[in-house]
């Protein structure tokens, strides 16, 4: 029998005993092993997780200084322009209280100066004095104060008759003066001369303009509120959006003037002489206004009959003469055009249109008087005869014009015509034409 080899008995047991050291010993090896693994990773994740945070904080920590840099640069710029506008504030009240001051200084002054010029006159101002000297004066000044000043200005030059119709020897021309934005308050500034001044955006308030003259001036956006406009002379001035509150027109002169988007009423325009090519606020141009009004044209109560009861008016609105020699007057006040004549802004021309049927001749014959003709015949020895007509016989007058020279202070004007048994008259239009040198 053989013998066993030794080598693979050996072998066995290595084996075996490898096998048992195996399963008793791998859960401690594991475990040896797994502790200082585990531990090793706990430390790197507290390690990564403390760096993390750290990371997290330090950004924090960068951020709320960078915030906290923001908000103090916000705070210094917050103090820096709260110190620059007070710095400004005080400047512009520097500046307002200087502005003020040197508004004072000029407008003393003027008034200092003018008042000597005034008194070392005698209040009695020359042309050239007024052209050259005042004028100038007067326009530098208003462009160097405020509207407050200006107002007080224009007072003083009204109260000093310097700027009135009723006074023309001593009226000083302020055209071209800008008193825009000022306002006239309750006060009367009757017989006012303010022509071809720029007063846009002025305000009247409860003024009596009476006889006042803003021909050619510039009222653009003005307002007048419970004013009182009675022949006052809007010849050719700028009225665009000018607003008429309550306001009184009788006998005003609204020729050539632009009235575009105005607030003026159909009542308004009734009232006044005259609005001869007027803008209305529609944007149409008017054709006019006759001085004879429409109701006269076909109504004897406001003719003067001489003798009485010697007309007859036809139910075709048609005068009929029933005796001969029979005069029919009309009497206009004619004042506002009296200023433009005067200062020769417009050539005086007389317009009649009538339909006329007479059998011998027919005679028209217009007379200025300064006062109102109040006698029942016409008193040719206080008036003045400036045109006459004279028809021969079997002729039908359809249209005349006629020029003339306007008497100096004429106020009233009076049409007489002279009639006789079966002449007849209808249609009657008349018109003291504005013809504007300024156009020619």
């Amino acid at each position: 029998m053989a013998k066993e080899n030794p080598t693979y008995v050996i072998s066995d047991q290595n084996k075996k005993c490898c096998r048992s050291i195996s399963v008793r010993e791998l859960c401690k090896i594991i475990t040896q092993i797994l502790i200082p693994l585990m531990i090793g990773i706990f430390t790197i994740v507290i390690t990564l997780q403390q760096h993390y945070t750290g990371k997290e904080n330090r950004k924090k920590d960068l951020e709320i200084a960078a915030e906290l840099r923001q908000q103090q640069l916000r705070l210094d710029e917050q103090r820096r322009s709260q110190e620059l506008a007070l710095d400004e504030a005080r400047r512009a009240q520097d500046l307002s209280i200087a502005d003020n001051n040197h508004r004072d200084s000029v407008f003393n002054i003027y008034i200092r100066d003018l008042s000597n010029l005034l008194l070392i006159n005698n209040y009695n101002l020359s042309r050239p004095l007024l052209n050259s000297i005042i004028r100038p004066m007067t326009l530098t000044v208003l462009r160097q104060i405020d509207s407050s000043r200006k107002i007080l200005l224009l007072k003083f030059l009204y109260e000093s008759k310097m700027i009135r119709t009723d006074f023309e020897d001593t009226r000083v021309d302020l055209s071209d003066a800008d008193l825009s934005h000022i306002h006239f308050g309750a006060i009367h500034m009757q017989y006012l001369s303010l022509p071809g001044a720029l007063l846009i955006n002025t305000t009247f308030v409860r003024t009596d303009l009476t006889f006042a003259d803003f021909q050619r001036a510039d009222l653009t956006d003005s307002i007048f509120m419970n004013s009182t406009l009675a022949e006052v002379s809007f010849y050719r001035t700028r009225l665009i959006r000018a607003q008429f509150f309550h306001s009184n027109f009788f006998r005003t002169d609204l020729s050539l003037a632009d009235l575009t988007q105005s607030t003026i009423t159909l009542s308004q325009l009734q009232t006044s002489s005259s609005y001869n090519e007027a803008i209305l606020p529609n944007g149409e141009k008017t054709s006019g206004k006759g001085l004879i009004t429409s109701e006269d044209r076909c109504s004897l109560k406001n003719w003067n009959i001489h003798p009485v009861n010697t007309i007859n008016l036809t139910n075709h609105c048609q005068f009929v003469g029933l005796q001969d020699d029979i005069s029919m007057r009309y009497d206009l006040h004619i004042y506002i055009q009296r200023r433009l004549f005067e200062k020769q802004h417009a050539l005086l021309e007389l317009h009649l249109k009538a339909s006329m049927q007479y059998s011998r001749k027919m005679n028209v014959t217009f007379i200025f008087y300064k006062e109102e003709n109040t006698s029942d015949e016409i008193d040719r020895r206080s008036g003045i005869t400036i045109a006459e007509i004279t028809e021969p016989s079997d002729k039908s007058l359809s249209k005349q014009w006629i020029s003339a020279t306007y008497p100096r202070n004429a106020r009233f004007l009076t049409i007489d015509i002279a009639i006789n048994k079966g002449d007849r008259l209808s249609d009657f239009e008349f018109y003291i034409q504005h013809f504007d040198y300024m156009q020619v």
